[in-house]
């Protein structure tokens, strides 16, 4: 079965959906229009569980907004952001140009993400850090790191299995 994944409104464009649909591995869809600028980001979290698509945003605050949603079983938020370095000006947000360029440089580097189970995961995917959100605790993992395709792997294991049906 093939993964289908949600850009919301903030990392819904044409080009960037057509551009992974060329690649294969998932199929990726816009949220339908008479819904995209009316719902909120639980909304969009809800949305997703129901038809079990991973969702895909470039919001940076999405993990705040949706908090109370995401904190109930959910089908996975893949949220995309740049770098932030301590005491230097800040890069722009990820856009629908840069966002193409992060993901590859993700799939190239953890070939299975497609396949891997994002149940209930929240990861925050910068150039060079993943941020593993989860309650009670949020872990970090430096994308530089010897074999952190195998934290990331066993986070997701992990993730579809703490909460039971229903919640």
């Amino acid at each position: 079965m093939i993964r289908i994944v949600q850009l919301d409104k903030n990392a819904g464009g044409k080009k960037l959906r057509n551009a992974c649909n060329e690649q294969g591995a998932v199929q990726c869809e816009l949220l339908p229009e008479d819904l995209r600028d009316k719902l909120s980001d639980e909304e969009v979290v809800e949305f997703g569980s129901k038809n079990g698509y991973l969702t895909l945003t470039f919001d940076t605050g999405f993990f705040i907004s949706a908090s109370s949603r995401l904190a109930r079983r959910h089908s996975g938020v893949l949220i995309l952001r740049q770098d932030y370095r301590e005491g230097q000006k800040p890069l722009p947000d990820v856009s629908t140009k840069t966002a193409p360029r992060i993901l590859s440089d993700f799939k190239n580097a953890f070939p299975e993400w497609n396949s891997a189970p994002w149940d209930n995961a929240v990861i925050e995917l910068t150039p060079t850090l993943l941020y593993l959100h989860r309650v009670p605790r949020s872990e970090l993992i430096r994308r530089d790191e010897p074999n952190w395709q195998t934290k990331l792997r066993r986070y997701l294991e992990e993730g579809s299995n703490i909460l039971p049906p229903g919640t």
